[in-house]
């Protein structure tokens, strides 16, 4: 069936970032077939954006994206085994699906990666391996990944110049967060 708003993934796309998520999710349903549609049904079931929230479904669209390839199916898929949404927890599965969503180009895997080690989630915390995955995340265009940066200086470096440093371009970037500057 065709969608009445419009008749794009692109314009889906826009629709979802302006979280217009019922319109978005319809025209998305139209491409189901498309890897980067069913990212965006994933998120959406996942989230309960524009549609009642449903683990098994999300998992499933997750699971379609990322085996056609789809570096953001992969990367929430992964965020799905990390959490056990849909499926049993599995964090090396997790872990594994982060760097093959890196590996592709996925700034949001490493980012993900990144707070692993941050962390010490399933992995060993190390904050140069966090701080190597964080700025790569930046590198790929994920600015948030300054606050993130920000934090590893503070609490596991102490060095408050550098944590300052991203902070600042982390809010020079728009990103309003009361409490990034709690942290030093």
């Amino acid at each position: 069936m065709a969608s009445l708003y419009a008749s794009t993934i692109q314009e889906a796309k826009e629709l979802f970032k302006k979280e217009e998520y019922a319109k978005a999710i319809e025209i998305f349903h139209d491409y189901e077939n498309n890897a980067e549609a069913q990212y965006y049904l994933a998120k959406g079931y996942s989230y309960g954006w524009g549609v009642n929230k449903d683990s098994k479904k999300a998992f499933e669209y997750a699971q379609k994206s990322a085996n056609a390839k789809n570096p953001s199916g992969i990367s929430v898929l992964g965020a799905m085994y990390q959490y056990g949404e849909g499926v049993k927890p599995d964090k090396m599965t997790a872990l594994v699906k982060y760097q093959e969503a890196a590996n592709l180009g996925s700034a949001d895997a490493m980012v993900r990666i990144g707070d692993m080690y941050a962390d010490g989630d399933f992995v060993q915390k190390n904050s140069t391996e966090a701080i190597h995955w964080f700025k790569k995340a930046i590198d790929n265009g994920e600015n948030k990944a300054y606050a993130k940066l920000g934090n590893v200086y503070v609490y596991d470096i102490a060095d408050y110049n550098k944590a300052l440093e991203n902070y600042l371009i982390y809010e020079k970037l728009n990103f309003k967060d009361a409490n990034v500057y709690q942290n030093i």
